[in-house]
């Protein structure tokens, strides 16, 4: 929106783009403030006038309020940083903030205030780049304790403390979903079993995780994880194995997704609760001898280790078999338990045929 672009109150401008690059029409904030129809504003560029204004003033009008490197909040060219949304702490809905490799220290992360916005749902914290402080910020960058999910994305330091910290343990309202994606340097996941509402956990894209055992993920403690519903791993290409130590157990834990985890080879966890797995793009994976209580099983394109857990499938409604490399399935398999109401196989290019005595017995679906 540039100079001499006409607007009236009336229109029905329902998503609204304001380049602060260029000269600002004057109407602008009334065309803002008035427009009953108006659901989207998208803000690029920086101004020291305008910022300030559109944040104070509208910052109650949206939803959702996203905050990157071009738009309402550039931390790099910025007068005061991060520092200049201190006090908008009306700002209610999903908070997104990218562009963190720009932050210059954790003065900066502590003037955001980032606490004190109570009425946030969501918040996204975001890095694209390197940045030598990141441990420090992401300390001092506390999120409300009272939001109720929490996505960070491509942190660049070693080890991050918030999430292992006393004041991390109090996000007791947490119980939407913890992301965390595309750590770069992380080598442990950090103590998040003491959640007691969290139910979807997902972690994507560790680069240096290798391991997973109770001390450092659930904490050792018999109450770990006793909400979580369910757990997602996905492009974690070093991790080996993930360890149980008897006393954990995971209780309301009933999906595992495992995708594209190449060298995961042992689930030794305790998961009394498991009802459905995922496993997509992950060859070495082991198999279900650890699993009883499934019912819903997905397998793609994660060689043919399932034939050698079919018969620890004790009464599985559901089985998907996609992309693999079989070509005759196992002649001591060739039985169908009672229970099985759907059995897909798709995309088994060199698999020759069906077992004839496989009989359907209870299915009601067979791709």
């Amino acid at each position: 929106m540039g100079k001499g672009v006409p607007f009236n109150h009336e229109q029905k401008i329902r998503h609204l783009t304001v380049d602060l690059n260029k000269q600002v029409n004057h109407n602008m904030f009334d065309v803002i403030r008035e427009g009953k129809y108006l659901r989207t504003l998208i803000v690029v560029g920086s101004s020291e006038n305008c910022v300030p204004r559109i944040l104070n003033d509208f910052g109650e009008k949206f939803p959702r309020f996203v905050i990157s490197k071009t738009s309402t909040l550039s931390i790099h060219t910025c007068k005061n940083g991060i520092g200049e949304w201190a006090n908008l702490n009306n700002l209610n809905g999903e908070l997104l903030i990218s562009g963190l490799e720009h932050v210059n220290d954790m003065e900066e992360a502590v003037h955001a205030h980032l606490a004190s916005k109570k009425f946030l749902e969501k918040v996204g914290l975001s890095w694209s780049g390197s940045n030598e402080q990141a441990e420090q910020i992401m300390e001092h960058l506390k999120p409300p304790t009272t939001i109720k999910e929490l996505t960070i994305s491509g942190y660049v330091g070693m080890y991050p403390r918030l999430l292992g910290s006393p004041d991390y343990k109090k996000l007791v309202t947490l119980d939407q979903a913890l992301n965390l994606y595309d750590f770069k340097k992380c080598t442990v996941v950090p103590c998040l079993g003491l959640l007691p509402l969290l139910e979807n956990l997902s972690i994507k894209g560790w680069d240096g995780l290798v391991s997973m055992n109770c001390s450092q993920f659930c904490g050792s403690n018999t109450a770990s994880f006793r909400s979580l519903k369910k757990l997602h791993l996905e492009r974690l290409d070093m991790l080996h194995r993930w360890d149980g130590d008897g006393t954990c157990s995971f209780p309301s834990l009933l999906e595992l997704v495992v995708k594209k985890c190449q060298k995961l080879e042992l689930v030794a966890h305790k998961l009394p609760s498991l009802t459905k797995i995922t496993v997509e793009g992950s060859p070495s994976f082991c198999g279900l001898w650890n699993f009883p209580t499934l019912t819903h099983v997905d397998v793609t394109a994660s060689g043919e280790w399932i034939w050698g857990s079919w018969s620890s499938l004790s009464s599985p409604i559901s089985i998907t078999l996609s992309k693999l490399p079989t070509v005759r399935i196992p002649s001591g398999l060739r039985w169908l338990p009672s229970s099985l109401q759907r059995l897909d196989i798709s995309h088994c290019e060199h698999l020759e045929s069906m077992p004839e005595d496989w009989r359907p017995c209870n299915l009601n679906h067979l791709y």
